[in-house]
């Protein structure tokens, strides 16, 4: 599928905004230390922020939720920072749902304070 036809649901869109649940692939760390398949999900997700900028469709709010204070981590955190990504570290007791809560009540306060996005 081509670039065109992806984003093509954006087109008319004020702004979008883009939020990343890294936590949920912090599992695909292999045991040998590697963070191969981390650093092809950022990737995914930078080629999306390189196309929207492309595409000239305008991005306002870019973050990424995860441990990222695990060393593995550390130079896909530099490249999302590098991208225009914010990242998110939580600071409260990690639990198995608390980016998914951070990222989601983040969401809907964006979605209802702030006027200039429109697509999520």
């Amino acid at each position: 599928m081509s670039n065109e036809k992806s984003i093509a649901f954006l087109e008319g869109a004020k702004s979008i905004a883009i939020f990343v649940d890294f936590e949920n692939l912090e599992g695909g760390i292999q045991a040998d230390g590697s963070a191969s398949p981390l650093e092809e999900a950022a990737e995914v997700v930078l080629t999306l922020r390189k196309t929207l900028r492309t595409e000239k469709i305008p991005c306002a709010i870019g973050r990424a939720y995860g441990s990222w204070n695990n060393p593995l981590l550390a130079s896909i955190m530099w490249r999302f920072q590098k991208g225009g990504f914010e990242c998110r570290q939580l600071l409260l007791a990690r639990g198995k749902n608390s980016v998914d809560l951070e990222l989601s009540l983040d969401a809907h306060t964006t979605l209802l304070t702030n006027q200039l996005v429109d697509c999520f």
